[in-house]
């Protein structure tokens, strides 16, 4: 359970479970809507002063898992998502990683990151590394 407080009072304004974003000027969370099982995965926003949605949500890509957002001090968010393996005919074609996105600009990537994985290949009974 989360709790927001009034930085004037320190009382409690809000309490809910979403983890999100404090946007510069601390009135606005952004945060990933993972909620509803085999539909896109949103990214929303809301209003701490007046406790309710506000601005358009942004959509992930489908085969893209959001895993966290940062707002940089000109107020343009970023996402990291993961990216799974992609197979194309039984083989991969892309390893696992992460691509860092601007949310704020319509999900353009602005870096993909695949790390280095172990190779494991077996011929003949005989394992390499």
């Amino acid at each position: 359970m989360d709790e927001v407080f009034s930085t004037k009072t320190w009382t409690v304004v809000r309490r809910g479970s979403k983890f999100g974003a404090l946007r510069m000027g601390g009135a606005v969370v952004a945060y990933i809507d993972s909620e509803t099982i085999g539909k896109p995965v949103y990214i929303r926003f809301w209003d701490l002063t007046a406790d309710k949605p506000v601005g358009t949500p942004i959509t992930m890509p489908i085969n893209e898992f959001p895993q966290g957002l940062f707002w940089d001090r000109a107020n343009h968010l970023d996402v990291v998502s993961y990216l799974p393996k992609k197979y194309h005919h039984g083989m991969i074609v892309r390893g696992t990683g992460y691509r860092w996105r601007r949310a704020s600009d319509k999900l353009r990537i602005l870096a993909t990151v695949l790390p280095k994985e172990r190779r494991i290949s077996v011929v003949k009974g005989s394992v390499t590394y």
